[in-house]
């Protein structure tokens, strides 16, 4: 089979030349390829400290609503021997 472009004959700079800028290319993708596992860690540990801050914001509203609930019965309480007096 002969080459469609007969003035393209193979030469050893050429093959060089082509290899070289494979390599390049493959180098530029591993370092686009490390760049984004790199930002993947980086979003998947922000998930998981707004995860547990979202646990530890519910825990916080749970205790708070907590307390209310408990001075709320307390002022009830207190409204209720006051109108008794």
């Amino acid at each position: 089979m002969q080459d469609a472009n007969p003035s393209r004959r193979f030469t050893i700079e050429a093959f060089a030349a082509r290899v070289h800028a494979l390599i390049t290319d493959d180098r530029a993708l591993i370092e686009r390829l490390l760049r984004f596992a790199q930002a993947h860690d980086l979003l998947k540990k922000n998930a998981e400290r707004a995860q547990k801050l979202a646990q530890e914001g519910n825990a916080a509203l749970e205790t708070y609503q907590k307390q209310v609930r408990m001075l709320e019965e307390r002022n009830m309480s207190m409204v209720a021997k006051q109108a008794a007096m």
